[in-house]
Order: C-alpha cells, then sequence, then structure tokens
C-alpha cells in the first residue's frame, strides 16, 4: 500500500490533478481500493480529493510533510536509523530531531540509563512504546512537520548539553553547508549541535548537493551518517561520513 500510496503522490506532483479511473487503470485495482488510498493520503494532508479525483493539497505545495517523508525511502531511512542508535552508549544524553529518518533511531536504541531530548510530536509516543526516559522543552506546535518549536523552546535548549545528537536536514550543498526550509527549525538545529559533545547529520543521498534555503551549520561541525554516496556531491569536504557499503557501515577515507 505505502508503495502505491507514494507513487499516486508522485503523480499529483508531476501533473495538475489526478483522477479515480486513470488510478485504477495505472494500478490495476479497484476504484474502491484507489478511493480508499485517496482518503487516506487526504487525511494525512497530502493531497485534496475532488469528485473523481484529487489534487496535491495546498500545504504541500509548499512544504512535505512528515506523512508523506516516512512513505519514502523507507529501507535506506531503516538502515541510517539502525547504525546511528549503535552510537548512543549507556548514560548517554541524546539528542534525536523530528523527521522521518530520525525517528527511526529510536526503534534500535537498546542502551541503558539513557535521557532522550526531542521535540517530535511522533518521537514521543516511540520512547514511551519503549520506555525510554525523554524530555521536550515547550513551545508551539507545528503541524506540518510535528515538532513543537519556539523561543521558548530555544531558551530551554540552550541550557542543556548533550552526550549525542541526531539531526535531520533538507539539503547539503556547498553553497549553504547543512541546510532546511524553515528560519526557526534552522535555529533550533543549530543551537542542538552547539551544545553536543558528539553530533551527526543524518539523511540519505538524496540530500547531497541539493540546494535548500536557510543554513544552520558547516560541514565541519558534524558527522554525517548515510546510505550510499551520492556521484554529483563531494565527501572530502566533511568532516566525518559513514555510509553503507556492500560490506555494512563503513567510514569514508578521504586520503
Amino acid at each position: 500500500m505505502n508503495q502505491r500510496i507514494e507513487a499516486i503522490f508522485k503523480l499529483c506532483e508531476e501533473k495538475t490533478s489526478v483522477t479515480v479511473t486513470e488510478l485504477v487503470e495505472r494500478f490495476h485495482v479497484s476504484e474502491a481500493t484507489i478511493r480508499r488510498d485517496l482518503q487516506y493520503m487526504e487525511d494525512r494532508n497530502m493531497v485534496k480529493r475532488f469528485y473523481g479525483g484529487a489534487i496535491l493539497s495546498n500545504e504541500q505545495k509548499s512544504e512535505t510533510s512528515l506523512s508523506v517523508r516516512e512513505l519514502s525511502r523507507t529501507k535506506e531511512k531503516l538502515r541510517i536509523a539502525k547504525f546511528a542508535a549503535s552510537f548512543v552508549k549507556n548514560g548517554d544524553t541524546v539528542y534525536i530531531d523530528a523527521g522521518s529518518t530520525t525517528s527511526k533511531i529510536i526503534d534500535f536504541i537498546y542502551a541503558k540509563d539513557i535521557l532522550v531530548v526531542t521535540q517530535g510530536i511522533n518521537n514521543v509516543q516511540k520512547l514511551v512504546e519503549r520506555n525510554i526516559n525523554c524530555y521536550m522543552a515547550g513551545g508551539f506546535l507545528k503541524h506540518q512537520t510535528s515538532i513543537i518549536i519556539g523561543m521558548e523552546t530555544l531558551e530551554r535548549l540552550q541550557k542543556m548539553k548533550f552526550s549525542i545528537s541526531f539531526v535531520g536536514c533538507n539539503g547539503a550543498h556547498p553553497m549553504t553547508g547543512f541546510a532546511t526550509t524553515e528560519d526557526m527549525e534552522a535555529r533550533l538545529k543549530r543551537t542542538v549541535l552547539q551544545n553536543s559533545l558528539r553530533s551527526y547529520i543524518v539523511a540519505d543521498h538524496s540530500k547531497f548537493n541539493k540546494l535548500t534555503a536557510i543554513h544552520f551549520a558547516d560541514f565541519d561541525e558534524a558527522g554525517v551518517i548515510t546510505d550510499q554516496m551520492n556521484p554529483e556531491f563531494d565527501y572530502g569536504l566533511l568532516k566525518e561520513v559513514h555510509y553503507m557499503s556492500e560490506h555494512g557501515f563503513v567510514r569514508y577515507d578521504k586520503g
């Protein structure tokens, strides 16, 4: 189901609209199945339905929601998350960013006596289910990315120190360094990285050599954990890179 929904969403991005009839023909499923898919997508603000079809929602035209990102590159994100979680040690104070990749790190944490700080709403539920101690600073809910954020959030996080942090990005490019799409989220990420003994950007290969508007860190301010190397990007610019090879995760050798 997830693959079909992802494909429908991509069609909505490419075209002005999609119809139930064309989706039935493309995916060889019933009208009832397509209508359920479109209802599922509308419930998550992915599309806006109309009689006989759907169009990309206004929210998705400006910024891809967490519900959409969770459907893409799932295998890659799980591999990144599992490896990232292996860096967490007993007794650590860990910051885990809101995001579709960072959220999956929680599933693979087995260190004891840790505290996880997060502003991601979805992360909190996972931490409760895993019986992991957690903390969230106050602020306002940003619905699109399911994050609690604001000046109150930044003021509180500025007073905290982290053993290790895992932060997502929307793009990494020589012109912008690590970047995101919104100023307040950029300030949050910058604060966390500055207050961390060890810090990693977790991002799949599609984020590299991608221009995104708002810089939050230079390439020498955090390590990187990714799924594979993007041939269009110079990884020698980065402080530290771990990527997935045919033999498992390895560290990139700049030499």
